[in-house]
């Protein structure tokens, strides 16, 4: 048998794998170590992720980043002041992740409206989080070669692909980032200004998330269970309270918004509705972070049916399951304190995300398994040195090798199915047709496009799985005026109405409509969107106009005055140039 020296001793030449394991003793404590880990983690990042430097702005990027006038003005006092959708929509309440808006804001400062920069940053998280898990493991007490695979592993995965093609995305990664690193000093470190560093950066990561406050009830159950020091513990409680404080001080609000019927129709269901739903709920963010595919963009009504409280075979597998994993966890968690932290962070996440403890914004969602997934990467990481320990490190480096290629392949090709908003939802479709947002996106985006047979069809899809649509409505509306079809769009728009009373823009084209048919109703609807917006122009003009042909030109000036106070008189002489005579109005997309 052949043998190769090295000058402290021999190995056979069919052992290379010995020759690496010493070369790693004797670099263990070089100055260059994190260094070349912190070059590992990032070449892994770089071959899963780095084709999201050739996508555009996809989902809710374009609102934070192009149409959020908050980041578009820089008005750094008011993302402090002001929800998270506040810039977008107007409204006040629901989430608040001002961290997360400050990022963005100075993104749009350093690179405009150029997207690969953004997804470069994002990369950048993304490598950041797997070394993150890598000390954090070390630190709590994993072997060394468990937390770099672990690091690896959460680098590669395809189920973080939507935390990482997206800009929003960063909410997600720093929460973890700074929530994990806060956990972890807070449980290793016995200092005080150590303590205190650790509560500042678990604010500091719910501040960017809401949900990374499930760092600190991880700690508090780490605690609680092997280590019951009250310094830390009541730095754990203060990081879940002062975030809430701080909500309130600065924005004077703390309702959480309101969760629209499509986006988590468990929300409208009974607490044991839900409740027997979140173990099928759990099994699918389990399955997610042990093989993630396929993948979809959306998981909105009815993309996940929910269970019925009297269909028994439906909900009794999954909580079996569930019921059977909590004692395996509980045994694990009594006899050995190294996987505490890990197991109460799942368990805490999964609880929030599967809606036992209160509804969250939508039915389901990869990007809530972010944290789920990091304690994954560590525990498949364990297993596979119990598999070397048991069958040899070839077997177990085979393994490794395997699920690192498989999965590093999977989010390439995740991340070409991000390349726009077109392509996103052209996935989704393959995966989700029972989701009614995904034929939305689909026929907005092909709206756009002005590919409106095509974007009809889509809106059809969508109304076809849930009727009362507005949003679907509104726009299918728009696309039949395209076509020259008003009567099918003046349906359309009724019905609009009908699902989401007061909505002006509806009320508005329904009345513009009216008024191009010369049916009876027109000056109805205009005066109804003028109650709800007194202000609005283009209703006063055309409430104007069917007064004036109904021969009733007092009322109409009436209206004129009101509107456009002291230019009422040019307006007047604008819209009835000879007089007396209304024109008809020519109605375009509303």
């Amino acid at each position: 048998m052949g043998v190769v020296k090295d000058g402290q001793g021999s190995y056979p030449l069919h052992r290379p794998y010995m020759i690496l394991r010493d070369l790693a003793a004797n670099v263990r404590h070089h100055r260059a170590l994190p260094i070349l880990l912190g070059g590992l983690l990032l070449g892994a990042t770089a071959v899963a992720y780095l084709g999201a430097l050739r996508n555009d702005f996809c989902l809710d990027d374009t609102g934070m980043v192009v149409d959020n006038r908050y980041v578009a003005a820089s008005a750094w006092g008011e993302l402090w002041t002001t929800s998270y959708w506040q810039g977008v929509t107007g409204t006040t309440g629901g989430l608040y992740r001002p961290l997360t808006l400050t990022l963005i804001t100075l993104e749009r400062e350093l690179f405009g409206e150029t997207a690969a920069a953004y997804h470069l940053v994002s990369i950048l998280l993304q490598a950041l989080a797997g070394c993150c898990l890598v000390w954090a493991a070390r630190r709590t007490g994993s072997p060394a070669g468990v937390s770099v695979l672990a690091g690896l592993m959460l680098c590669v995965h395809p189920a973080a692909s939507e935390v990482v093609n997206t800009v929003v995305g960063a909410a997600d990664l720093l929460g973890f980032v700074w929530g994990l690193a806060g956990v972890t000093i807070l449980l290793t470190c016995r200092n005080t200004p150590m303590m205190m560093l650790a509560c500042v950066m678990l604010i500091g990561a719910a501040l960017y998330k809401e949900s990374a406050a499930v760092f600190a009830v991880g700690a508090i159950v780490t605690l609680l269970c092997h280590d019951r020091r009250h310094p830390p513990l009541l730095a754990a409680v203060a990081a879940l309270l002062i975030p809430i404080l701080l909500r309130v001080g600065l924005t004077g609000h703390l309702d959480p918004g309101s969760i629209g019927f499509l986006d988590n129709p468990l929300a409208f269901s009974s607490l044991i509705t839900r409740w027997l739903n979140a173990p099928t709920l759990a099994v699918r963010y389990l399955l997610l972070v042990v093989f993630p595919w396929p993948l979809a963009a959306d998981y909105s009504y009815d993309a996940i049916p929910i269970i019925p409280v009297h269909d028994v075979a439906a909900w009794l597998p999954p909580l079996l399951i569930c019921v059977s994993l909590g004692v395996l966890l509980w045994s694990v968690v009594r006899r050995h304190r190294l996987p505490v932290l890990w197991i109460g962070l799942s368990v805490t996440m999964l609880a929030l995300a599967t809606h036992m403890l209160v509804p969250v914004g939508t039915i389901y969602a990869e990007r809530l398994a972010y944290p789920v997934l990091a304690a994954s990467c560590v525990a498949v990481a364990a297993s596979m040195q119990r598999l070397r320990r048991y069958h040899g490190p070839g077997i177990a480096l085979c393994v490794v090798a395997i699920w690192l290629l498989l999965f590093a392949s999977l989010a390439r090709t995740r991340t070409r199915d991000w390349q726009d908003d077109g392509t996103l939802f052209a996935s989704a479709l393959r995966v989700q047709t029972g989701s009614a947002r995904v034929h939305y996106g689909w026929a907005r985006w092909q709206q756009r496009q002005g590919n409106l047979l095509e974007s009809l069809k889509a809106y059809q899809e969508a109304l076809q799985i849930y009727p009362r649509y507005a949003d679907a409505l509104l726009n299918q509306g728009a696309v039949l005026l395209q076509l020259g079809r008003h009567t099918e769009a003046l349906g359309s728009y009724q019905a609009a109405t009908q699902a989401r009373p007061g909505d002006v823009q509806g009320l508005f084209a329904v009345a513009a409509i009216k008024e191009v048919l010369g049916v009876e109703g027109a000056t109805a609807a205009y005066q109804e969107v003028l109650r709800l917006r007194p202000q609005h122009a283009e209703a006063a003009r055309g409430a104007a106009r069917c007064l004036v042909a109904a021969g009733d030109s007092l009322s109409a000036r009436m209206v004129v005055q009101q509107v456009f106070a002291e230019a009422a008189s040019s307006e007047w002489r604008r819209l009835f140039p000879g007089g007396s005579t209304a024109g008809r109005a020519g109605v375009g997309e509303p």
